[in-house]
């Protein structure tokens, strides 16, 4: 038997010592952020024509849904 088995219990233990630059993980940050940001205007213009043009809802309720 091996000394995992006889402990029962099995462990794995993996030591990174990489690490990003701070200027990569700003750069991440800020892509995901315009990403996002892009993505719900898209989203939001979408959702708000269907509601006004394909469902008929006025101007004023699309409005407070977005409150």
């Amino acid at each position: 038997m091996t000394g995992m088995e006889e402990n029962g219990k099995n462990e794995l233990t993996v030591n990174f010592d990489e690490s990003l630059p701070f200027k990569s993980k700003i750069a991440y940050g800020l892509s995901q952020a315009s990403s996002g940001i892009l993505s719900g205007i898209a989203l939001g213009s979408a959702i708000t024509f269907y509601y006004n043009i394909k469902l008929g809802l006025s101007e004023e309720w699309i409005s407070l849904a977005w409150v």
